[in-house]
């Protein structure tokens, strides 16, 4: 979406779940079988992403560019 300035990420991170009660931006929680290094690396295939908004699959949407929420979690 980037004539809105935003990006989808899906379950790459999450800004919050039900499961682990923290808001901002996170792995999914180990409950879900995932692979947090495959998450990670996928990531950082959309570091040049020009976004100021990360939508991501669970939680509220950040206003905040991606690479900012990438810093949080690594």
């Amino acid at each position: 979406m980037p004539r809105a300035g935003a990006i989808a990420v899906g379950d790459s991170f999450v800004t919050g779940h039900p499961i682990s009660g923290i808001p901002g931006p996170q792995m999914l929680h180990p409950t879900y079988p995932t692979d947090p290094a495959a998450a990670l690396a996928g990531l950082q295939n959309l570091a040049g992403a020009e976004a100021s908004v990360v939508l991501p699959g669970h939680g509220h949407a950040l206003r905040m560019p991606l690479a900012d929420a990438h810093a949080e979690i690594a």
